[in-house]
């Protein structure tokens, strides 16, 4: 899985234990977010409240992309 400039997206772990809550890029609802689920960060720039793009595939071409802040999750290189 990569973007345009043909690298593979970092993977990264939610933080902690439980559930976190975190906004949908689509339709700006509420996630709710299994902490220490691995999500793919997106190669785009933070928003303005420094939020990373997370994606998480559910099916071929689909899935969820979310805003979490970088204090929020670890990357794995």
């Amino acid at each position: 899985m990569g973007v345009k400039d043909k690298k593979p997206l970092e993977l990264a772990i939610i933080k902690g234990e439980g559930w976190a809550y975190y906004q949908s890029h689509y339709d700006k609802s509420i996630i709710p977010v299994k902490k220490g689920s691995s999500w793919y960060i997106l190669n785009e720039e933070p928003n303005e409240k420094d939020q990373y793009k997370l994606f998480w595939p559910s099916k071929l071409f689909f899935g969820q992309v979310i805003w979490v802040p970088k204090d929020d999750f670890d990357v794995i290189s």
